[in-house]
């Protein structure tokens, strides 16, 4: 049997006996492998436009999917209604038609509310009408979502089939979108007060409503944990911040009874190496409390100037004015005077006045502040002003920690920034973004989130960075980012945070040679020009970003990385200004003030806040009818 001839075989024998191969054959040999290459090319286009298609097909097949099942449902809701009135019109109980019970139920029911607090009141009188009117359990459920309006369609987001006819899953699905947490439900009863055109009648009603949901919360069914509902809300209203932050997120609504608050609270302090400081006391142990008559004596004394002996407060003293802001200093030491509001009878850490320097909004008189005339910065540690004070020691807490250096230096380092794109109602929008392998999680600023008017969803996590320092984090959303170009887009999950660094990045213009930089695609064309940065990208997509691709330029640390948006620069270089090396963290660094005060303020639950005319009014008569006395408070 005789076997044909292999093609190739006779391809081969063709070409090498060509006149064209015996005159030159390597010009022969390298257009055959060009013809190749380019045949396999073009095979493997062919083959990604084909993946590209099939994966279109496929999205739109999802998206026709999707588009029949809520066909479907809404035939099915229709169907059901036909059902309901077409039974109604056999039997003629013509009262308990849908349409009937709507309208009887919305008007023995409050409006839907817009206040967080409000919606116990809600589901009470809605509750009541239920009641009253003898509603079906099957109507309930459609009723609500027909009182809800425009909210619903943020609710039907979560409802699952079976959870549409019940009406008590649907009520949970609502409170827990709109409703605070126990703790904010409390703090807003305790601040409550009576609305505009509101009887005191509706307003005692309003209360015991509020109250009433607050104990269901707590689940309070007899006076014994009412009792404990009260002991453990004393203790909590205690707590520092941090403390409280961390015995919220382990209580939930539920919370803990005295006990399990106080094992809780000994565990955490335990845990951070928090010693427990005893109380003064006070009263002496072998003198018993007596019965006695008093009698009080007042006296006036006149406050004279340690400086001039004159009779005047200390901060109007012309002689006192007059000295350098260092003997200023050492005068108030060897008079003891407190450093904040400069009296005599107490010292800065037992200061109550509320007043603070108004050119930098720290605790010390404006009459003692360093200006940058008085004083050059050129190193971190500094000395405090007095030593005995709490608020300038610098004992680590992990409550307020800040650490920051300004130092003298001639290297900057470039963080690796990108410009993304986040797709949001009118279309891309451009923001700055740093790559950042050392971040579990993704994060953008609440400012930039309002400003493009992203959907927000709640949550309740604890973020953890630099020292061991928590974080609580509320909030986050679900966006789409991609390069300009659109070839990369992906959907991905950020916290909201109030901002990502406390300066902007870099803090100083660099003086970069942009000559040095090849002819490449930048992913930050403005790298080397301070810009705020709104967002972080962390090591989920990190290495997705990366591309092939790195190269360093000669004579410098300056690094080029390909990613998907672009080169990005990183490394060092040199740089004659002052820079200031920060190492904080995710959350704005508050002083002591804002964090004390915040212990008393009500948490605002995603409300804007709009400034008014009238509060204008306020804050200027406010300014023009305040001021210190001649004690300095």
């Amino acid at each position: 049997m005789v076997r044909p001839a292999e093609p190739e075989k006779e391809l081969t024998e063709i070409i090498k006996e060509n006149k064209y191969f015996k005159e030159d054959g390597e010009f022969v040999k390298e257009l055959i492998q060009y013809t190749i290459e380019d045949r396999k090319k073009a095979e493997e286009d062919r083959k990604r436009a084909e993946e590209d298609r099939k994966r279109v097909e496929e999205d739109r097949k999802k998206e026709a999917e999707n588009r029949l099942r809520e066909k479907e449902l809404e035939l099915e809701l229709a169907r059901l209604n036909v059902r309901f009135n077409s039974d109604n019109e056999r039997t003629g109980e013509g009262c308990n038609t849908l349409d009937a019970l709507v309208k009887s139920v919305r008007i023995l029911t409050v409006k839907v509310p817009n206040r967080p607090e409000g919606w116990a009141f809600f589901f009470a009188s809605l509750e009541r009408a239920f009641v009253s009117k003898n509603v079906p359990e099957k109507f309930k459920s459609e009723i609500l979502l027909n009182l809800l309006g425009e909210k619903a369609s943020n609710v039907l987001t979560y409802v699952k089939d079976d959870e549409l006819n019940n009406y008590e899953q649907l009520k949970s699905i609502i409170l827990r979108e709109y409703e605070p947490s126990a703790n904010q439900f409390l703090e807003q009863f305790k601040k409550a007060t009576r609305h505009p055109n509101e009887t005191y009648i509706q307003y005692i009603s309003r209360l015991i409503t509020n109250w009433q949901y607050y104990l269901n919360l707590r689940k309070v069914s007899d006076f014994d944990n009412l009792n404990d509902l009260i002991v453990s809300d004393k203790i909590f209203s205690s707590l520092e911040k941090e403390v409280a932050s961390h015995i919220s997120v382990r209580a939930g609504n539920d919370g803990f009874r005295p006990l399990e608050l106080a094992k809780e609270i000994d565990l955490y302090n335990t845990s951070r190496g928090k010693s427990l400081k005893p109380l003064p006391n006070v009263l002496a142990r072998n003198n018993p409390v007596k019965n006695a008559s008093r009698v009080f004596l007042s006296e006036i004394k006149d406050s004279k100037c340690v400086c001039c002996a004159e009779s005047h407060p200390l901060y109007k003293c012309a002689v006192y004015l007059k000295l350098p802001i260092n003997k200023r200093i050492d005068l108030i030491k060897i008079n003891n005077l407190c450093f904040n509001c400069l009296s005599t009878s107490h010292r800065a850490k037992d200061c109550k006045s509320r007043f603070v320097c108004s050119e930098c909004q720290k605790r010390h008189h404006k009459t003692i502040h360093y200006t940058a005339q008085n004083q050059e910065v050129t190193n971190s540690t500094f000395e405090p002003l007095n030593t005995s004070a709490a608020v300038f020691e610098s004992r680590v807490e992990m409550h307020n920690l800040l650490t920051a250096t300004s130092i003298n230096r001639k290297k900057c380092v470039l963080l690796s920034s990108a410009i993304c794109y986040i797709k949001c109602e009118n279309g891309l929008f451009p923001v700055k973004a740093i790559l950042d392998s050392g971040s579990t999680s993704n994060f953008l600023t609440r400012s930039l989130c309002d400003l493009i008017g992203l959907k927000k969803y709640k949550t309740n996590v604890s973020v953890s960075g630099l020292n061991k320092t928590v974080i609580p984090i509320d909030s986050r959303v679900s966006v789409s980012i991609s390069n300009k170009e659109g070839s990369y887009m992906k959907t991905l999950d950020f916290f909201l945070v109030p901002a990502i660094t406390e300066d902007l990045v870099p803090t100083t213009k660099i003086d970069f040679n942009l000559n040095n930089i090849p002819n490449l695609k930048l992913a930050d064309k403005n790298f080397n020009i301070p810009e705020r940065v709104q967002m972080l990208l962390g090591a989920e997509v990190f290495y997705e970003l990366m591309l092939p691709g790195q190269f360093k330029t000669e004579g410098s640390n300056v690094i080029f990385q390909n990613t998907v948006f672009g080169f990005v620069v990183s490394g060092s270089t040199s740089s004659d200004a002052k820079g200031k090396e920060h190492c904080g963290f995710i959350q704005a660094a508050d002083n002591l003030e804002h964090s004390i005060r915040k212990l008393w303020e009500i948490e605002n639950v995603e409300i804007d806040y709009v400034k008014t005319s009238e509060l204008d009014i306020c804050e200027n008569h406010f300014k023009n009818t305040h001021s210190r006395d001649d004690q300095g408070r």
